[in-house]
């Protein structure tokens, strides 16, 4: 098992080695799809929203253990993945689905 701190450094190398993309999609073995949205900051309706400390390392961690599919907001473009209906974020997801 890996430590926080271990999965702290994995988590800071992938948003610096992804930080030119709106999002990740990394691929899994299994039919399960872990999304994490909030592992960086984001804006709704003009308001600011700190990232949720432990999400993305959360998921990032979930993956490695379980080989599900990931995909992970990388860049705050002053957009919700979760709220807006026009975001990369969500069209990669709808892609996914059908």
């Amino acid at each position: 098992m890996s430590s926080f701190y271990q999965i702290h450094e994995y988590r800071k190398n992938f948003l610096i080695g992804n930080a030119n993309n709106d999002h990740v999609f990394l691929e899994g073995k299994n039919s399960i799809v872990l999304s994490a949205p909030h592992g960086v900051s984001q804006v709704r309706l003009g308001k600011y929203k700190c990232s949720e400390i432990g999400s993305l390392a959360t998921a990032i961690y979930l993956k490695s253990n379980t080989n599900c599919n990931l995909i992970a907001k990388t860049k705050n473009n002053f957009d919700d993945a979760n709220f807006d209906e026009n975001c990369e974020y969500r069209k990669h997801l709808e892609k996914m689905v059908k």
